[in-house]
């Protein structure tokens, strides 16, 4: 007679194991803030000079964290603050993004 393995946990487990896992760590999160802004340096540096895409970029990689309220993430006229639809003067990329009770704030020159 052959022992069939019986799993250790139930499917519902594993799946639960597996999303946090894959999910990064609240303790991790707040670095995706500073590795929103450094891809968005890095585009700039590259070429993509188009906000949208840049903004976009931003939004993608904190929400791919785990950072779902996010106040804003944004490329804006170093000068004036006004929205800029190309990266054709001085601007900075600004973010605004709570992980947990703590809203994190940081910034970076383009």
């Amino acid at each position: 007679m052959s022992k069939v393995a019986k799993p250790c946990v139930n499917q519902t487990d594993w799946r639960r194991a597996a999303a946090i896992a894959t999910c990064p760590s609240s303790s991790d999160r707040p670095h995706r803030v500073y590795r929103a802004l450094s891809a968005v340096v890095k585009q700039a540096g590259e070429g993509i000079l188009a906000v949208e895409p840049l903004e976009q970029s931003m939004h993608h990689i904190l929400r791919e964290a785990g950072i779902e309220r996010i106040d804003y993430a944004c490329i804006v006229d170093r000068t004036t603050l006004e929205s800029l639809p190309q990266l054709d003067r001085p601007a900075v990329a600004l973010i605004a993004a709570h992980v947990g009770d703590t809203r994190l704030i940081d910034n970076v020159l383009l």
